[in-house]
């Protein structure tokens, strides 16, 4: 028994070194700053490198102004819009011809002729000359001519009859032309009116595109353009559609309406009164 008791304090002492080496250790351990500095260094080098990335950012947002220095030639850039439109570019142009003090003849479009790969654009000095009348536009523009010949109907209606043009190409002249034409055509004190254009195939291959069309001839009143008949071309296909439609119902609730009447009247026909007297 008693060397029971020995060998458990024994144990003890044994188990009470083993204690003290391991928390000697475990102190050396924990007194192990190194780690806790090195992590300080860490820090720091973070720190610094945090510190040198500002610095980049800040060089580079310094250096991003650099081009707010070359802003200033960038700002000459839209100069070249200021410039003027050169002569030889399509333009829209107005025409009127005024008889005895009074416009019996306002034009306004833009036109172009086109002969296979040769352009002439109708400029912005296009001017019209002496030929002109109230039926006739007769234009001139740089070694180039054109006519518009207008005619009226019986029930007092103006329509575009005739074109004519002279156009150079080079030293050869063409000379195009397309008679028996039926466009254009409005009442007289009206205007006609065709924004998005129509072409006119001549002769000699040469097409005139006419665009942004506005003509009224013979009767003007007050020198501006009257009330205008707009081409089909100027109304989009979403209104076209309803206009269809709206025009077939209206027709079906005639057709409707008739039929009734036509019925109600053959039913009033076969009806015999009834003889009541005995």
């Amino acid at each position: 028994m008693k060397f029971l008791i020995v060998l458990i304090a024994l144990f003890c002492v044994a188990a009470g070194l083993s204690d003290t080496s391991t928390s000697t250790s475990s102190n050396g351990f924990t007194t192990t700053q190194e780690p806790i500095s090195s992590s300080t260094s860490v820090n720091k080098q973070t720190t610094t490198a945090d510190e040198t990335t500002a610095v980049v950012t800040t060089s580079s947002s310094s250096t991003t102004h650099s081009p707010s220095i070359t802003t200033g030639s960038s700002s000459t850039t839209p100069s070249p819009t200021t410039s003027p439109i050169p002569n030889n570019w399509e333009s829209t142009n107005t025409y009127n011809y005024t008889k005895n003090g009074t416009v019996c003849l306002l034009a306004k479009f833009a036109a172009h002729f086109k002969k296979d790969n040769k352009i002439w654009n109708v400029t912005k000095d296009a001017e019209i000359t002496d030929t002109t009348g109230c039926g006739k536009l007769s234009v001139k523009f740089d070694e180039n001519k054109f006519e518009l010949v207008f005619n009226q109907t019986s029930k007092g209606a103006f329509y575009l009859q005739r074109v004519n043009a002279a156009l150079v190409n080079g030293t050869q002249e063409i000379n195009a032309f397309k008679t028996g034409l039926a466009l254009a055509k409005a009442s007289n004190g009206s205007s006609y009116m065709c924004l998005s254009g129509f072409p006119v195939s001549l002769s000699e291959n040469v097409t005139m595109y006419l665009k942004e069309v506005q003509f009224q001839a013979y009767y003007v009143k007050g020198a501006t353009f009257a009330t205008a008949y707009e081409c089909t071309g100027d109304f989009p296909d979403n209104m076209l559609v309803p206009i269809i439609v709206g025009c077939a119902l209206g027709g079906l609730i005639v057709v409707v309406l008739l039929a009734y009447c036509v019925l109600r009247s053959r039913a009033n026909r076969k009806y015999d009164p009834v003889d009541n007297t005995i």
